[in-house]
């Protein structure tokens, strides 16, 4: 799987909020929101 890294911006910010894990890996991961205001 390739990765690419971009700005985000308002739209794309809202659709990595909307991001979900399986069941299963949540205990294993930080949500989006957390994840995402760690990296600002």
């Amino acid at each position: 799987m390739a990765l690419e890294r971009r700005p985000v911006d308002r739209n794309s910010l809202r659709a990595l909020f909307r991001l979900k894990v399986l069941e299963n890996q949540q205990p294993l991961v930080a949500p989006n929101e957390i994840t995402i205001a760690q990296q600002a």
